[in-house]
Order: structure tokens, then C-alpha cells, then sequence
């Protein structure tokens, strides 16, 4: 591409590769955790796409207002990962304390948004793994003076 054509546009959806990489932070969550975590793919109106993360209540818990809480699963949700080894049933929907969502950004030089409880944490520009492997080398290099 020469210096003067323009990018082609970004997608408002996260690719294959994001949607395993999300899986796998699900999992790990649920790992680190103890507990399942549950990430849900949304979609708005304008097509761009959201995974909101969630731990599931126990329905026999007090209700606790501290926590915000969102509705995962369902008939029609897109689930990711192993569900933290809940059932694989795509017909229950769980009340969760909300954990944050990332969000595909419309902002050119981002990717990514992570959305807490009061709005954006953080902006995330895609990495390359390009760039991961050589902030590795330089990693090594360092601990090895």
C-alpha cells in the first residue's frame, strides 16, 4: 500500500483470533478466580460488538447492591469459553456481578475500550505479535545484565 492510499476501515466486530484470546481470558479468570466467569458478545445498534464479563450469583446468596450486576446467557447469547464448568445449556441465563466489558473502539488510533462500572478504564491499540516477541527479546536482554 503506498503512502497515500487510505487504511482499509476496521471492523466493527472482533476477528477470530480476538474472540479465542477473550475466550481464553474468560477461562484463565475463572482459574485465577475459582469461580466461573461468563463473557457474552454483544452487539449494538450500529453493529459494533462489546463482550461484557461476569461472575454468576448463587441464587441462594442475599442480594448484595454493592455489586452492579448484568444477565449472561440465554436462548440467543454467543458465550465464550468453558463457562467456568457450568452446565452447556444455551437455554439458562445467569444473574452476574458485572466485571468490566471490552468494547470494539470507533477511534482510529484505538482498538479496544475496557468499560468498568463508571465508564472507559482503558484504551487499548491492537498489538502486533511482532511487537510482543521483540518486547520479550529486549525483556531477556535485561534481566540477563
Amino acid at each position: 500500500m503506498s503512502a497515500t492510499a487510505t487504511p482499509p476501515p476496521r471492523s466493527p466486530q472482533f476477528t477470530q483470533d480476538e474472540l479465542a484470546m477473550l475466550s481464553k481470558t474468560a477461562d484463565a479468570l475463572s482459574a485465577y478466580l475459582g469461580k466461573p466467569v461468563l463473557a457474552e458478545v454483544g452487539q449494538s445498534d450500529a453493529g459494533t460488538e462489546w463482550v461484557t464479563f461476569g461472575v454468576p450469583i448463587d441464587e441462594q446468596a442475599e442480594p448484595d447492591e454493592a455489586h452492579a450486576h448484568v444477565q449472561l446467557g440465554g436462548p440467543a447469547s454467543r458465550l465464550l469459553g468453558n463457562r467456568g464448568g457450568l452446565p452447556m445449556s444455551d437455554n439458562v441465563t445467569y444473574d452476574c456481578a458485572y466485571l468490566w466489558a471490552i468494547e470494539i473502539s470507533v477511534t482510529a488510533d484505538e482498538r479496544f475500550v475496557k468499560l468498568g462500572l463508571v465508564g472507559r478504564l482503558d484504551r487499548c491499540a491492537a498489538v502486533r505479535p511482532e511487537r510482543r516477541r521483540s518486547a520479550r527479546r529486549r525483556g531477556r536482554r535485561r534481566r540477563g545484565r
